[in-house]
């Protein structure tokens, strides 16, 4: 489960108001809906209050207040104030490395609160420079779905660390973002480059302390008249322990699922560095429809020299995008790989 403050993407364009959102929970979590309200103070005013409520037939919950000062210093810099709490009953593991076997599938339950702050200068109109620092607050604890055993049944702490027992973290770190996209929300052209490194502080218990950083490079180019978009995304994620520590099994990245590898299950692959490319054709079909062309590929590894092209696990599928306007309000993906077919759906693009 990928963890990473990333840094996040100043909607400021949102218009104010309620609005219906399946943005927010794992693809694992069924059928979900929720909404998200924007409101700015005063009226057109600088300061922006974002809340956003989601909840699933699987019992899965989101809830999340942002405070967001976009146009400080005469648009040069900006604070994000967020407070986030998430409960996922039934996420899916099946153990550490990159040859787990299916057999070995196991479910635990997931909770956080998530108290941070961003604060950033922006130099030029593409780039983003800022801090993050917050506490969080994790607890994992027996799994829900009573198709697969509870993880503590088929793991011991020896071979997953954290699964008995988790601490409440401080983490602080920096990023960089150069985003040139023309439209965030449904790029046509340009690109976006993010780079963040982030501590997290084991307060409890002195055993699980670590350095995250993760990196993701996005391009996006228009192909004739028709407007279709050729969109290629690599993303790398490092997790490295200080000495005498280890990197907890629910904070280390994972491949397979809706936002990544998509011909494979939710998380199917976890360790403490994960290495994914995505492509996309996307074609309009009409002004409400695009048609999409895929091909994923990735793997996880667990020390860093394993970085590398080989042993990366292939999928391919179609999809659609159901558009509102400009933006991507549904997307639907069918993913093939050696372990079989999977469908999704999702609100808004993979990437």
């Amino acid at each position: 489960m990928g963890l990473a403050l990333l840094a996040p993407v100043l909607l400021a364009a949102q218009e104010d108001g309620l609005s219906p959102t399946l943005s927010g929970l794992p693809s694992g979590s069924g059928l979900a809906l929720g909404l998200e309200y924007w409101k700015s103070f005063p009226e057109d005013g600088p300061v922006r209050l974002r809340a956003l409520a989601i909840g699933s037939i699987r019992k899965y919950e989101r809830l999340e207040v942002q405070l967001l000062f976009p146009r400080l210093l005469q648009e040069r810099a900006f604070l994000e104030l967020t407070a986030r709490q998430r409960n996922f009953p039934q996420e899916d593991f099946w153990g550490l490395g990159p040859d787990t076997r299916k057999r070995d599938r196991s479910n635990f339950r997931f909770e956080d609160f998530n108290y941070f702050g961003t604060v950033g200068l922006r130099p030029h109109p593409f780039l983003r420079l800022g801090l993050t620092g917050g506490m969080l607050k994790v607890n994992v604890g027996p799994g829900k779905d009573r198709d697969w055993p509870s993880s503590e049944q088929v793991f011991t702490e020896a071979q997953v660390p954290g699964l008995l027992r988790q601490p409440d973290y401080y983490h602080f770190g920096a990023f960089a973002q150069f985003d040139w996209r023309d439209n965030p929300n449904d790029p046509h052209y340009g690109g976006n480059y993010l780079f963040q490194w982030t501590r997290y502080q084991d307060r409890d218990f002195g055993r699980y302390s670590f350095r995250r950083f993760d990196a993701e490079l996005q391009q996006f180019f228009g192909l004739g008249q028709e407007q279709a978009v050729l969109a290629l995304r690599g993303l790398a994620t490092f997790t490295t322990p200080g000495r005498g520590q280890q990197t907890p099994f629910f904070m280390q990245p994972t491949v397979g699922g809706s936002g990544d590898v998509r011909g494979f299950q939710q998380y199917r692959l976890r360790d403490r560095n994960a290495l994914v490319f995505n492509s996309e054709l996307r074609v309009p079909m009409n002004g409400f429809v695009d048609g999409v062309v895929f091909a994923d590929a990735g793997k996880v590894f667990r020390q860093a020299g394993a970085l590398g092209l080989s042993q990366l696990a292939p999928s391919a599928g179609v999809g659609a995008r159901l558009k509102l306007g400009e933006r991507v309000f549904v997307g639907l993906d069918a993913g093939f790989s050696r372990e079989g077919a999977r469908l999704w759906v999702r609100g808004g693009h993979t990437f």
